[in-house]
């Protein structure tokens, strides 16, 4: 991304250094292409800079909520979720592993996926569950 003078370390400051810089080259970019007839005004490219940033903290929280809801999870509902995500497992093959049926492992999943989504909801609005 060009010259580098300073590499922030914590994973968010990178990512907002990350963007910050390549939001300049875009700019910088656009300025050396004068020329040529623009697809977006400054404006717009400007306007979506800055959603870009809301976004990223809307989905950083998310990301952090996900991960607190993740650890209150009974330890069972954690086992499958691992089984069917971190191993990139099927359904059927999930329950094959578990010995439950393909029926029990879709609804628990459901019910699982449920619980993790009124938790996050509740952590992001400020109706935390502990």
């Amino acid at each position: 991304m060009g010259e580098v003078r300073h590499v922030p370390q914590g994973e968010s400051d990178f990512r907002a250094w990350a963007f910050q810089i390549a939001h300049y080259k875009v700019l910088n970019f656009r300025q050396r292409q004068s020329r040529l007839p623009r697809l977006f005004t400054d404006e717009i490219v400007e306007k979506l800079a800055g959603d870009r940033l809301l976004l990223d903290d809307a989905l950083e929280a998310r990301s952090h909520a996900l991960a607190d809801c993740y650890q209150r999870l009974r330890l069972e509902d954690r086992e499958l979720l691992d089984l069917r995500y971190t191993e990139a497992a099927t359904v059927p093959s999930v329950a094959a592993q578990t010995g439950r049926s393909v029926d029990f492992v879709y609804k628990a999943l459901r019910r699982i996926h449920g619980e993790l989504h009124r938790c996050i909801d509740e952590t992001i609005h400020g109706d935390d569950p502990k």
